[in-house]
């Protein structure tokens, strides 16, 4: 089957994974509870005076969002897709994105929440323009959004700072995870603390994102 956006088919094979993860499970005892998927996707080409800017951010991010339309489960009314954001634009989204799950109580469904961000970051938060947001505090606003799983996704440069916090469990791969009980939060980011992510001209993104 051809992927409707080639650059990521990568995306949609991991989607693929947990549908077969599914349904080679044993069948629960009782009806599966529903899943339903919310996501914020950003993507920043712009990192202030001092950065060169980017050249595929932003479409990393709308690719990233089809794909989650497309193949995702994700509803037009449950994704925000955000292009070169400002840091209260981008803290404003998120805060809609709690309110939306506040005021839509879960009634016997789970509720799973994706953001991703490409752009420029470095060892102490997102780049928005000229401004920050610190990993500390993007963290946060995560963890108010009263989801039962929530995944951020981080193709930017130094983004491995986000993990530096403490407490993390080791836990086995959530992608191959059937069970309807978990819950908590994982981070995936394209580079540690000390790492620059890249984009190339050739493939017409980043390479993490691509592949």
């Amino acid at each position: 089957m051809m992927c409707p956006i080639g650059r990521m088919c990568v995306v949609a094979g991991l989607l693929a994974v947990l549908a077969s993860a599914a349904a080679g499970a044993e069948p629960p005892a009782a009806d599966p509870v529903p899943l339903r998927r919310f996501a914020l996707v950003a993507g920043s080409n712009a990192g202030g005076p001092d950065r060169g800017k980017l050249k595929y951010a932003a479409s990393d991010a709308r690719a990233f969002a089809s794909v989650l339309k497309e193949l995702g489960g994700v509803r037009d009314e449950d994704l925000v897709l955000l292009v070169d954001p400002s840091l209260s634009s981008f803290r404003s989204a998120m805060g809609r994105m709690q309110q939306k799950l506040v005021a839509s109580p879960p009634a016997q469904e789970r509720r799973e929440l994706v953001v991703y961000y490409s752009g420029h970051s470095d060892e102490e938060g997102l780049i928005l323009g000229a401004d920050r947001f610190p990993y500390d505090t993007f963290r946060r606003d995560i963890s108010a959004i009263p989801a039962d799983v929530r995944v951020a996704i981080l193709d930017s440069c130094a983004s491995g700072a986000l993990t530096r916090a403490k407490g993390g469990v080791s836990r086995p791969a959530f992608l191959f995870d059937a069970t309807q009980d978990m819950s908590g939060h994982a981070f995936l980011t394209s580079s540690s603390a000390a790492e620059a992510a890249q984009e190339s001209d050739r493939i017409g993104a980043s390479f993490f994102t691509h592949y």
